[in-house]
């Protein structure tokens, strides 16, 4: 009799989420067989894939197993993909679970506050590579707009040279991602 070909692990849950520590990629199976290990990948972007860890797998079981395993990264969006692999060296990927942790950390300021000229805004923690800055005056009219590069992001600060406008009450936007913040900003003359 032919054995009828079943998957070697059962995948109940795969999930990941943030902790103080970095990502915690935790997963559970139902069943098992024959599973040598698990391989677990981490990815900005979809496309490049680094190895995170290798864990064990329990061989053979008829129960729930819980496993779980912390990568030590911060900042920004991650995405983790689970592999499979049993003894006799065949695998199986399951689809990728993403995290995004630290943002609540992110903190944009700009100084001086009123400017005359220019107006410095810093970025810290932003864990993001492109973003932009919209400064806005009080009817919601777009009048300076930036895009970020990752060289910006880098020296986490940027400068801008707001000579050339009027004196008033502005509101400047600082968008990367999902990560939306705004401030007040007042133009002296």
């Amino acid at each position: 009799d032919e054995a009828p070909i079943t998957l070697p692990v059962a995948l109940l849950r795969f999930d990941a989420y943030c902790s103080d520590n970095g990502s915690e990629i935790v997963w559970s199976t139902a069943t098992e067989t024959n599973n040598n290990f698990f391989t677990l990948e981490r990815s900005s972007d979809l496309n490049e894939w680094s190895l995170v860890a290798k864990v064990p797998g329990a061989g053979n079981s008829n129960e729930m197993l819980n496993y779980s395993y912390t990568d030590q990264v911060h900042g920004g969006l991650m995405y983790y993909r689970l592999t499979q692999t049993d003894f006799n060296g065949q695998s199986e990927t399951f689809d990728p679970v993403m995290v995004r942790c630290n943002e609540s950390l992110a903190e944009v300021s700009c100084y001086p506050n009123p400017f005359t000229d220019q107006l410095v805004v810093t970025l810290q923690n932003i864990g993001a590579e492109q973003g932009s800055l919209v400064l806005r005056d009080v009817t919601g009219r777009v009048v300076m707009q930036r895009e970020l590069s990752s060289n910006d992001f880098d020296q986490q600060s940027v400068t801008l040279s707001l000579s050339g406008l009027a004196t008033g009450v502005y509101s400047l936007e600082f968008r990367a991602g999902s990560y939306l913040q705004t401030m007040r900003v007042v133009k002296n003359r």
